[in-house]
């Protein structure tokens, strides 16, 4: 717990300090309307984050988000712009997001191999499905009403962004207060010990990459009703920016913890280093370079903080062994009483 804590003190430090720095260069940063504006954009990141953060925590990762982002977002404008009401158009990004989730989280339980190589697959995969039905050309044409949640708002409030923070308390919930969260943590902290209590552990993991992917679908959705359009490429890229917020915010790669909090910081973190660039007049290429770095630091922060906390139980292991030892001693060693 305090390690997490402080991963979380130093990460909302850090968000202030880009705040702070962007807005003595651009002045009109934190103005109202381009508030909004960042807060919108930091939709998709934040719901791919908070999916993504449960798959890793689980044990697994799902690296094919990108290309499931794409696809999603272009079934549902394609759905839309075929004539289907809006309503049901909006729930064809998060139904196929489901499918492809589902899809992944089999094939990573039946195949016993690593995680990576198969949603590496599926990235490629869902790639090459989504250039084969839009023949690489963006989506257009989708009616009006479709762009009313990606576009609306709610007493001021973008609903896209009250959608997001619906998604993280329900995050939050999940990871600490009901019970089948608790459980997939148990799955991913030692899988062998879930499964000698009685948890299945089948059920949880396909469990996790179909929530997963309703997350990813979802968010691809809400973008492409708020441009209007959604382009086959949309989603490259996105796996690393959401695998970076992940990781940034105290998920291990070996599972087990879901920091929530964290990962919402670095979702801010993430999102205000990318706006603040350009608003200081940085290309945009710049971005790919400061969240390539943040990957890697963020990769060996983890590793550190792994190797920290083995060797505290080793440590721990070796103390009480020592203890139990001298008790022994102490035991043997001792007088027999006088007998008459």
């Amino acid at each position: 717990m305090p390690t997490r804590v402080g991963r979380s003190s130093a990460l909302a430090l850090g968000l202030i300090i880009v705040i702070t720095v962007v807005q003595l260069q651009a002045s009109h940063y934190l103005t109202p309307t381009n508030i909004r504006v960042i807060a919108i954009q930091l939709v998709s990141l934040g719901i791919g984050a908070l999916g993504s953060a449960f798959v890793v925590a689980s044990g697994n990762i799902d690296i094919s988000i990108g290309s499931m982002f794409s696809l999603c977002g272009v079934m549902a404008s394609m759905a839309a712009a075929a004539g289907m009401p809006w309503p049901l158009a909006l729930l064809v990004g998060p139904l196929m997001g489901a499918l492809l989730g589902g899809v992944n989280g089999v094939m990573v339980h039946r195949l016993a191999v690593s995680p990576i190589v198969v949603t590496l697959g599926a990235l490629t995969l869902y790639a090459g499905v989504v250039i084969l039905i839009t023949r690489g050309r963006t989506v257009a044409g989708v009616p009006q009403e479709f762009r009313t949640v990606g576009r609306g708002q709610f007493f001021a409030i973008p609903v896209n962004v009250l959608i997001f923070i619906g998604l993280a308390l329900l995050a939050f919930a999940f990871a600490y207060r009901i019970d089948i969260g608790r459980r997939l943590l148990a799955v991913g902290s030692n899988v062998r010990a879930a499964a000698s209590v009685g948890i299945p552990i089948r059920k949880y993991v396909i469990g996790v990459f179909i929530a997963n992917g309703i997350m990813v679908g979802l968010a691809s959705t809400l973008s492409a009703s708020r441009f209007g359009t959604a382009a086959p490429t949309a989603g490259i890229g996105y796996e690393l920016q959401v695998l970076t917020a992940v990781l940034l915010g105290g998920v291990l790669f070996t599972g087990g913890v879901a920091p929530i909090g964290g990962v919402l910081l670095a979702v801010g973190l993430i999102g205000t280093i990318r706006s603040g660039l350009i608003a200081i007049g940085f290309e945009v290429t710049w971005t790919n370079v400061v969240i390539g770095a943040l990957l890697i630091g963020a990769v060996a922060l983890n590793q550190f903080s792994e190797e920290r906390r083995e060797r505290a139980v080793t440590r721990s292991a070796l103390a009480e062994a020592l203890e139990e030892e001298d008790a022994g001693i102490s035991e043997s060693g001792a007088p027999e009483p006088d007998r008459e």
